[in-house]
């Protein structure tokens, strides 16, 4: 491991097999984090594309869904959208917890109709799709956010205090006119680069109350600081410890590095679904796995009435994760 990415020529040099810089990671997690363009939200829509739309949504404090569930909610029945993921406590569960309190703040993941996103949206505040990405910092982190955005080719603004290559816009990040200037408001996502863990913790809490509805990206130095951050105001919030602890269990233990959960949509054989309905059989509980369409005759359905039942001939689109695609194996045959 070596802190300067610049040195990891001198470290192969002097006889390292491997040299990582967790700081150019942390980036690439982030940037991860914060562009569908680099790490999509759910891979294999394109299987339905132009059918089905992916989405963010962040509880708000005045919607109806603050501080209900999901099972409460029924989002599926009253909205036709499935809601197959949940950021929390800084974790992306899939599926989601059904009795878990859907505090202000929190951010589902979505997949459904057009229709039926916006049918979501109007009870959950979505988080653009387009829109600037705001990086408040420039040193190692800062400059590999910049750097992945470009690539993929993301509108990025980079705030920092001096006027060096790359900055877009000078000034102290806790001053609100430099957010003023900076597009902080009509944001995608502000992420936090900045090179002390007092001084994210402070940005976190002006960003937060500068613009309350703009998901909030950070990172930090040290493991301990996490929470501190999140309660501060930032939505997600990733550590240089946890990235370099990972690699060193995956490059020293062989052990698989998780620090990006992934959902999938994929296209199945009925199997032993054939004559049930797709919500009354429990394949969301007992797998994980959550059923948005059933291709029949060559038709997308989206939606199920009571009397639905699936035939042999269909197929089901399933969304989750690769441990809840197993379970479904297990449950219901190929």
């Amino acid at each position: 491991m070596i802190a300067n990415p610049n040195r990891r020529p001198t470290a192969q040099l002097a006889g390292a097999t491997v040299a990582f810089s967790p700081n150019h990671i942390l980036g690439a997690l982030l940037a991860a984090r914060a562009s569908a363009r680099i790490h999509p939200r759910v891979a294999g829509v394109q299987l339905l594309d132009p059918l089905l739309e992916v989405a963010e949504l962040r509880i708000h404090d005045s919607s109806p869904l603050a501080h209900s569930s999901l099972a409460k909610a029924r989002l599926r029945t009253e909205t036709g959208a499935s809601v197959v993921g949940q950021w929390s406590d800084n974790e992306l569960q899939s599926p989601p917890a059904e009795d878990q309190e859907l505090t202000p703040g929190m951010i589902l993941v979505a997949v459904g109709t057009s229709d039926s996103i916006r049918r979501l949206s109007e009870m959950a505040r979505p988080i653009p799709r387009e829109g600037p990405l705001v990086v408040l910092g420039f040193g190692d982190v800062g400059r590999k956010l910049a750097q992945l955005f470009t690539d993929a080719g993301e509108e990025v603004c980079v705030v920092f205090s001096d006027q060096i290559p790359g900055v877009d816009i000078v000034g102290d990040v806790l001053d609100e006119s430099v957010l003023d200037r900076a597009p902080v408001a009509a944001a995608r996502a502000v992420i936090l680069a900045l090179e002390s863990d007092n001084a994210t913790l402070l940005v976190a809490k002006v960003v937060r109350k500068y613009a309350p509805d703009v998901p909030i990206i950070a990172a930090a130095r040290a493991l301990e600081n996490v929470e501190r951050i999140q309660a501060a105001g930032a939505d997600f919030a990733l550590s240089v410890s946890q990235v370099a602890g990972q690699l060193l269990s995956h490059h020293v233990l062989g052990e698989a590095v998780s620090l990006q959960p992934r959902i999938k949509l994929a296209k199945v054989p009925p199997g032993g679904l054939a004559g049930r309905h797709p919500l009354a059989a429990e394949i969301r509980e007992r797998t994980g796995c959550s059923v948005v369409a059933v291709e029949r005759k060559g038709e997308i359905l989206f939606d199920f009435p009571s009397d639905f039942e699936i035939s042999g001939d269909d197929a089901l689109y399933l969304c989750g994760t690769d441990n809840a695609f197993s379970r479904y194996r297990e449950a219901f045959g190929e």
